[in-house]
């Protein structure tokens, strides 16, 4: 009987187990708009088995595949809210497995390719929304391996690469095949030194990336090979300190970047080398002033994200005021005037450039024509207009006009050196020489660097010598020195050039030295070492001129010194023994007379912080 009450009980629990009813989810309370649909068995717990079906809330299939002991197994469909196919492919053990095929949300194929425990493998492409193959190559292990190839929409090859582990060499190309720029990429992200090319195969850039964006020193150029720009990016925007060449190589802008917007002093130049222009910027907008190589006023605004922005006066050389305009984001109207103040001009300015159609004014006020605004290979001129009531002849115009606004607005300094500057670079800068260890002497120096203007430096030098002997292992009979001298400098910086900063400087400096000799002494018919010591105290004023290189002018890095200098003092020297002939002669050498003319003469190496 016992038995027979088993086999009912599992009987009875297998039957349970096997029975399965569906199971409907909803997104209200109401049960009118269902979230899923699903077939479970048995109760404790229950277990999904078979199809699942899940819903949006406007009713279009979600995903849609089979269940087997509650773990997605077997065909599975993934759809967009508007119904499309979004992917579909097998799961096993709730993994990817097999052939996938994944789609745009406008029913064109966006990639495809095997998967193996949800991971790539094998032959992978991927689309354009268009339709068109944009790229192919081979995965192992869901890491890029091997060669590849990307596409242009029309077909043509846009890139190659060649990995190894997710890394490689990409080279991409223009659409007529000449290399457009090269490099290594790792993980998708450029990962080393890149260069960027021109059609005509001329090189464009060159610089470090870092995890897909520029980081470190770059220059850039122009097609024939001169240099365009140069400076340091920080995360893909520029930092420090920019330098812009013309075509010819000369300096036309500088200043220094912050965040990748122009901060504090820029500067622009004439070919000549002449000041062409300065503007103060505070995130990449302020005051803007131009001149004539003569330094007379050409122009005066207001930049803001490198556009002219609000009021805008122009002037001719001799100081009359040639036209003014009111701009918003580069864009406004532009009036012109003759030497008596009647209009001569009026129409509009993009981007620097006249556009549209101008009116063109007699000296006496009658209009004298309508004309159009024309550009060939960026030479100016006027064309009639439709409208146009006058023939071209009576078109009155100047010699500078139209005004050409350079890419970058900078202003002269006056009284440089002690007038600060919006946002200029102010750091300080330790330096040493450890050569001077070998004449015996080690100095320090603490500098509060202020940009290319002034630099105000303490300098501290420990004298022994030798330096690392200590005294009482000095030979019988020969002199030696120790003390320390106190520096205090003011630097007149020059504008960084090619060759680095120039600089005039004056100093005083503050020196105690002690001269000390070991001699054996008889006392009492007994040699004894004594020391003889002549301690000297100096008071010196000098005059310095020396250069600076700095690594990266505007951000921290080495910076270089070297200097010379002539000066003069008043010495104190004290002789702390009794005069005998044998002992004075040891101190022959030694300067004694108190009027001094130090020369100056020394480097240095340092570091910005």
């Amino acid at each position: 009987m016992r038995h027979v009450i088993s086999i009912l009980l599992i009987m009875v629990a297998t039957l349970a187990f096997s029975q399965e009813r569906q199971v409907e989810t909803f997104y209200d309370q109401g049960k009118n708009t269902i979230k899923e649909r699903y077939t479970v068995k048995g109760n404790d717990p229950p277990v999904i088995q078979g199809l699942y079906t899940s819903y949006y809330s406007n009713g279009n299939v979600k995903s849609k595949g089979w269940y087997s002991n509650n773990i997605p197994n077997g065909e599975w469909e993934y759809h967009y809210e508007n119904g499309k196919l979004k992917m579909a492919g097998t799961l096993a053990s709730n993994l990817a497995e097999g052939y996938w095929k994944y789609y745009f949300e406008n029913g064109n194929l966006h990639m495809e390719g095997n998967l193996q425990a949800g991971k790539r493998q094998g032959l992978w492409k991927f689309y354009y929304e268009k339709g068109q193959l944009k790229s192919e190559g081979y995965f192992a292990e869901d890491i890029k391996e091997g060669a590849w190839k990307y596409y242009y929409e029309d077909g043509t090859v846009k890139a190659k690469a060649n990995f190894q582990a997710d890394r490689g060499l990409y080279q991409e190309f223009y659409t007529s095949g000449k290399l457009k720029m090269e490099g290594v990429i790792a993980g998708e992200k450029s990962d080393s030194t890149w260069k960027y090319y021109y059609e005509d195969g001329s090189l464009k850039a060159t610089g470090p990336e870092k995890d897909g964006k520029k980081e470190g020193f770059w220059r850039f150029y122009h097609r024939n090979g001169e240099l365009l720009g140069e400076g340091n990016y920080s995360k893909g925007q520029t930092e420090g300190f920019w330098k812009y060449y013309d075509s010819n190589g000369k300096l036309s802008t500088e200043g220094i970047e912050k965040g990748g917007e122009k901060e504090g002093i820029w500067k622009l130049y004439y070919p000549s080398g002449a000041f062409k222009g300065e503007s103060n910027l505070t995130h990449g907008e302020g005051p803007y002033k131009e001149y004539y190589e003569s330094k007379k006023l050409k122009a005066e605004g207001y930049l803001k994200d490198g556009k002219n922005h609000g009021e805008w006066k122009y002037y001719t050389e001799d100081g009359q005021l040639e036209g003014e305009a009111l701009f918003t984001d580069g864009e406004g109207n532009y009036k012109g005037y003759y030497t008596n103040g009647n209009l001569q001009m009026e129409g509009r300015i993009k981007d620097d450039k006249r556009v549209g159609e101008w009116i063109l004014y007699k000296s006496n006020g009658e209009v004298a024509g309508y004309y159009e605004a024309f550009y060939n290979d960026d030479t100016f001129t006027f064309k009639p207009s439709e409208n146009a009531v006058a023939r071209p002849d009576t078109i009155q115009r100047r010699a500078n006009f139209p005004y050409e606004k350079p890419p970058l607005r900078l202003k002269k300094p006056q009284l440089r050196y002690f007038k600060p500057k919006i946002n200029e670079y102010k750091t300080f800068i330790l330096s040493t020489n450890p050569l001077a260890l070998t004449t015996g002497s080690f100095p320090v120096s603490l500098e509060y660097y202020i940009q290319q203007r002034l630099g105000h430096e303490l300098k501290y030098t420990v004298y022994r010598n030798p330096f690392f002997t200590a005294s009482s292992r000095i030979e019988l009979n020969t002199v030696y020195r120790s003390g320390f001298s106190v520096d205090l400098r003011q630097k007149f910086y020059q504008p960084e050039g090619q060759l680095g900063m120039l600089y005039g400087a004056h100093e005083i400096r503050f020196s105690y030295l002690d001269h000390q000799a070991n001699i054996l002494e008889q006392r009492n018919s007994i040699l004894v070492n004594r020391t003889l010591h002549a301690p000297e105290t100096l008071y010196e004023y000098s005059l310095l001129l020396g250069n600076r290189w700095m690594y990266n002018v505007g951000m921290h890095g080495i910076t270089f010194d070297i200097f010379c200098g002539l000066g003069i003092g008043i010495r104190n020297y004290k002789q702390k023994w009794e005069s005998t002939l044998e002992k004075d002669a040891l101190f022959e050498n030694v300067k004694k007379n108190n009027i001094t003319f130090p020369v100056r003469l020394g480097a240095s190496i340092g570091y910005a912080f």
